[in-house]
């Protein structure tokens, strides 16, 4: 399991390599919704564009892409989804490689 590191930065653009892949992440404050949405790019391939980050679930799993897991955890337990104020700060997001997803789905994050 690896942290990404994400800040609270409105915009923000970075190279991850992981596991499952090398990885160019986008982040994007919507300040009208008070969301963050993450557009995401393996080895150079654009395959997530506009995925809004929530809290305590595995944000890539509907789209079977083989990536690994990637959760939002909020460090207080307190229930939020991020925002401008505590992403990277209370809610850090966690990359889970395919090799370790099983002991993802034995602590019931689905």
């Amino acid at each position: 399991m690896d942290i990404i590191p994400v800040t609270n930065e409105p915009s923000s653009r970075f190279n991850i390599s992981l596991e499952d892949g090398d990885f160019d992440v986008r982040l994007n404050f919507n300040g009208t919704t008070a969301t963050w949405s993450m557009d995401l790019s393996n080895n150079g391939v654009p395959i997530i564009s506009g995925l809004t980050l929530v809290t305590g679930t595995d944000i890539v799993r509907g789209y079977n892409l083989n990536i690994g897991s990637w959760v939002m955890i909020d460090l207080t337990n307190s229930g939020i989804d991020p925002d401008i104020n505590n992403l990277g700060v209370q809610l850090i997001l966690y990359y889970i490689p395919e090799s370790e997803k099983q002991e993802l789905i034995d602590a019931g994050i689905s």
